[in-house]
């Protein structure tokens, strides 16, 4: 049988490798998911992280714009 050991992941000019260590349950777990979607591991940790970090982009863009609001809000107390 010839096997394709090429990874699926995309390859970009300007791409950076990081070295990662998972513990065993996440990591078989992880490779159930990628097996049963029919995607390679390295897939699914790049699509994991893209998604953490978009993810991670917008709540903190939100929490800056709670924060800029907050700033501006004056109450004031009637009668006192």
């Amino acid at each position: 049988m010839n096997e394709d050991h090429t990874r699926g992941v995309e390859r970009v000019k300007d791409a950076e490798t990081f070295e990662l260590t998972l513990g065993s349950g996440l990591a078989e777990r992880l490779r159930a998911l990628a097996a049963r979607s029919g995607h390679h591991v390295e897939d699914c940790l790049v699509e994991a992280v893209g998604e953490y970090v978009a993810t991670r982009e917008d709540f903190l863009a939100a929490m800056s714009h709670l924060e800029e609001a907050e700033e501006r809000v004056f109450l004031r107390v009637v009668g006192e």
